[in-house]
């Protein structure tokens, strides 16, 4: 298992099939997918995906496949959270896929209900594959994202 952006953590030996180098560069990808959520792009969110890229939001109970469904998704996210920010924790190597655990920031427009009054932490699960994220997995718990990323991996 690999951890960036964390101070102190120790890094493990990825995977044979798995360098250091592809793991950097999936991290850059992600934090860049991020920062363009965070400034409301859906464009560039969009197109970090692949094509027939799937999103698992199992917190819901959905599954979005291909870049129109994916965006809908953060569409209907943007509808119901003002403001909306998300927080990487850190970057966590898991099976040649990436876990982050993440801290979801915003208000909830029909409530008013902000991330002060509710701890919102999520845990979001990503394979990359030639520079595109191919499937996203959006749980509430480590240990379930780390599962999902042993099977997928």
């Amino acid at each position: 298992m690999r951890h960036c952006e964390v101070p102190h953590v120790p890094r493990r030996q990825l995977p044979a099939r798995y360098s250091f180098a592809v793991f950097e560069d999936s991290v850059a990808l992600i934090k860049s997918v991020y920062e363009a959520f965070n400034r409301g792009d859906l464009d560039a969110v969009v197109e970090a995906f692949a094509p027939d890229a799937v999103q698992e939001t199992a917190v819901l109970g959905e599954m979005h496949t291909g870049r129109a469904q994916i965006r809908r998704s953060f569409e209907e996210y943007f509808e119901v959270v003002e403001a909306p920010r998300t927080e990487p924790v850190e970057f966590i190597e898991q099976s040649g896929v990436i876990v982050v655990p993440v801290r979801l920031h915003g208000r909830l427009r029909h409530t008013g209900i902000t991330d002060d009054m509710i701890p919102t932490e999520m845990v979001h699960v990503f394979s990359v594959r030639d520079g595109r994220i191919h499937w996203n997995y959006i749980c509430a718990g480590l240990d379930e994202a780390m599962g999902a990323a042993r099977k997928r991996g």
